[in-house]
This record gives C-alpha cells, structure tokens and sequence, in this order.
C-alpha cells in the first residue's frame, strides 16, 4: 500500500461541489471525472525532462465515439492517449497496462491481476459512467488506488425512459 494515498474511506470518490460548477460550465458530465484525472495526474507528476510523459489509456467506446468538449480537454494536456476498443476481457486489459499513469474505462474487466500488473505506475482509474461491478473496489482500496466514477450522470435520462414506459402503458 503507497503510504501517501487518501485513507480507503476516500478511495471511491464521487462529485464534489467544484467539479459540479464545472459540469455546468462544460455541460458534459463525462467532463467532470476527465477534468478530475487531468488535475489529480498533474498534481501526482512532477514533471521533469527526466520524467516520461504520461500516458493515459482510453477504452470507453462511449467517451471516443461522442463529440464535444472532453475531446478537446484531453488533447490540451499533450499527454500520450492510448486507445483501445472496450469492454475488454481480463486478458486484453492485461496487455494494456503496466506503463500507464491514468486509465478511464468503461466495462472493462479490472481484477486484482490487471491492478497488480498496472502499480506502481498506475496513479488513478477513472470509470466513464457510474457502475463499478467490474473494477475490484476492493483492491482499489488496499493498494490506495483513486477509483473516480460519476454518480448520478444518468438519473435525468433513467427518469426520462421510465416515464416514457409509464406512458407506453395501456
């Protein structure tokens, strides 16, 4: 366990008031947790001439395939994006990490293999959406690795499709 992590109550973090505000001036919830990454890996790294340029993998097919203003954010960073077509098996996701410092995924199988192979390098993995059944939470947190998702992103649009099925009804 890296000793300079947040204790494991914090390892899950959801929306804070700041990243809200910014959700709103962005208007894409999917913005929050990549401006949340974006910050938190420029804090981790300090950057020197001798330090490698990050690398972020990026296998959402959600966050690839929309348009908008999350594209342009990450391309700002100058960071080295690597992509890849999820949801991957625990295999493929295997053979992606291990020299990655950020991962967003989407369904993406993450089990304590994938997490072991990814530390120490890995500094943060960020969920593209609000479900985590497939990320080991729990050795998220015993090696105090940063696991970001958005809660909530989909409540206005779950609430939408339910009423249209209430009217659907006969």
């Amino acid at each position: 366990m890296r000793p300079d992590r947040r204790n494991a109550s914090d390892t899950v973090i959801g929306l804070t008031p700041s990243l809200v505000a910014i959700e709103r001036i962005v208007g894409r919830e999917f913005s929050i947790g990549l401006l949340y990454i974006i910050n938190l890996l420029a804090d981790e790294l300090r950057f020197t001439k001798h330090t490698p340029m990050p690398r972020i993998l990026l296998t959402t097919t959600s966050f690839q395939d929309t348009p908008g203003e999350h594209h342009r954010l990450l391309a700002e960073t100058g960071w080295e994006i690597i992509t890849a077509r999820g949801p991957l098996n625990e295999a493929d996701t295997l053979a992606l990490v291990g020299d990655i410092d950020g991962y967003i995924c989407g369904d993406d199988m993450i089990t304590r293999k994938v997490l072991e192979k990814a530390l120490p390098r890995l500094k943060v993995l960020s969920k593209y959406g609000i479900g985590v059944d497939k990320i080991d939470v729990k050795s998220c947190t015993e090696f105090g690795l940063p696991l970001l998702f958005t809660p909530g992103v989909n409540h206005t649009t779950v609430a939408e499709h339910c009423f249209l099925l209430l009217l659907a009804l006969e």
